[in-house]
């Protein structure tokens, strides 16, 4: 199963028409440490948001959906 999920996640990276990757399924199966695990590695940076644990990062989509605000506000307050 780690094996084939790894695959799809290396796949993904390669792509040369990549897409907003979205990892469903059932709770406490390992997502989260799989994809920490993969972003740590394929990645020179890799960030972790935890929007549940704290509503904070949310905040910066309440304006717009605007990516380049966005990227220039969370890279000029990371931490909120």
């Amino acid at each position: 199963m780690k094996r084939d999920l790894t695959e799809a996640l290396n796949d993904w990276q390669s792509s040369s028409n990549r897409k907003p990757l979205i990892i469903r399924g059932a709770r406490q199966v390992g997502k989260t440490h799989i994809l920490k695990e993969f972003g740590g590695a394929a990645f020179p940076r890799c960030h972790y948001v935890n929007f549940e644990a704290d509503e904070r990062p949310g905040r910066i989509f309440e304006p717009d959906l605007k990516p380049r605000r966005i990227l220039d506000e969370w890279w000029s307050n990371p931490d909120g």
